[in-house]
């Protein structure tokens, strides 16, 4: 539906606080490594606090847009997406990958967009919502990326 209707779901997602929740709430425990257990990962509080972002701002419609439009599924959006999948990024890139993430993309097919490809990492825990699943991991990753940076340059 976010791919093919992202209008109708935002307008139904934005009159119920109960459709927004579950919606929420179902794609964290799909798209999360939980094994089907959302509070084995989030506490209630994160998962409220989520979904009182989205509510209160009236965001939700704006999120589901973004697969719409990357996707390339929105009318007169194909060639600009395709010309910007082949946009190579020539700056010094740093990619995570964890494995319950949404896509999963090899590190060959990585390196030929980010050209400048120095850090890809395969972790063993995690999914799409890796920041709130696992901060520490995911902190130490950028942490490490930045220090290997600065090495880098200071041997410059």
């Amino acid at each position: 539906i976010q791919k093919t209707r992202p209008q109708s779901l935002s307008f139904g997602l934005s009159d119920s606080p109960v459709g927004l929740a579950s919606w929420i709430l179902e794609k964290f425990k799909e798209w999360s490594d939980c094994n089907g257990d959302l509070e084995s990962v989030f506490t209630k509080d994160e998962l409220i606090t989520n979904i009182m972002l989205y509510w209160i701002t009236n965001s939700i419609g704006s999120s589901i847009r973004l697969y719409y439009e990357t996707l390339a599924v929105m009318p007169n959006t194909d060639k600009e997406t395709l010309k910007l999948m082949q946009t190579q990024v020539n700056i010094p890139t740093a990619i995570a990958m964890f494995p319950h993430e949404i896509y999963q993309l090899p590190r060959v097919l990585c390196k030929r967009t980010y050209v400048n490809l120095q850090r890809y990492v395969r972790y063993k825990s995690g999914g799409h919502f890796a920041p709130i699943e696992c901060p520490d991991v995911f902190a130490r990753d950028i942490i490490d990326f930045f220090v290997e940076m600065d090495s880098m340059r200071s041997k410059l």
